[in-house]
C-alpha cells in the first residue's frame, strides 16, 4: 500500500491518501467524492441547477463542481454533454449560457411514459 495516490494531470494534479486507508476507516464515501468525478457525477450536480434556474454560465458549473475538476476537465465534460445533446447553448462567447438539451428532455419524457405504463400494468395485475 502506497502512502499517497496521485490524481489529475499537469496543473490539476493532487494527492490523497490511498483507497485502502478509506476502506479501513469505513469512509469510502469521502474517497469517492475526491476521486470519482466523471461525466455522470458532473451531470448529477449541474442538472438540478439547470432544472431549478433554467440556464447557467460556465462559471456556475465551475462553482458547482468546486475544485474537483480543473477548468480544462470541466470544459471537456461540457463539450461531451453538448455533443450528446444533453446540453445546448444560447448566445456566444461571454454571453453564452447552457440549457438542458433536447436529448435529455426526450429521454426523460420516454422514461416518464414507461413508468406510467409500468405502474398501470402493476396495478392491473394486483402487484401494487
Amino acid at each position: 500500500m502506497g502512502y499517497l495516490e496521485k490524481h489529475g494531470k499537469t496543473n490539476a494534479q493532487y494527492y490523497i491518501l490511498p483507497r485502502r486507508y478509506y476502506e479501513l476507516t469505513g469512509d469510502l464515501a469521502t474517497y469517492s467524492i475526491m476521486t470519482d468525478w466523471g461525466l455522470e457525477q458532473v451531470w448529477a450536480v449541474i442538472l438540478p441547477f439547470l432544472q431549478k434556474y433554467g440556464k447557467a454560465k460556465r462559471s456556475d458549473f465551475a462553482t458547482l463542481v468546486g475544485n474537483h475538476l480543473s477548468e480544462k476537465q470541466l470544459r471537456k465534460i461540457i463539450d461531451e454533454l453538448r455533443g450528446a445533446n444533453m446540453l445546448k447553448t444560447e448566445g456566444e462567447r461571454r454571453q453564452m449560457v447552457y440549457l438542458i438539451g433536447d436529448a435529455y428532455k426526450t429521454g426523460n419524457d420516454i422514461m416518464q411514459k414507461a413508468l406510467k405504463i409500468g405502474l398501470k400494468q402493476m396495478k392491473e395485475s394486483g402487484e401494487i
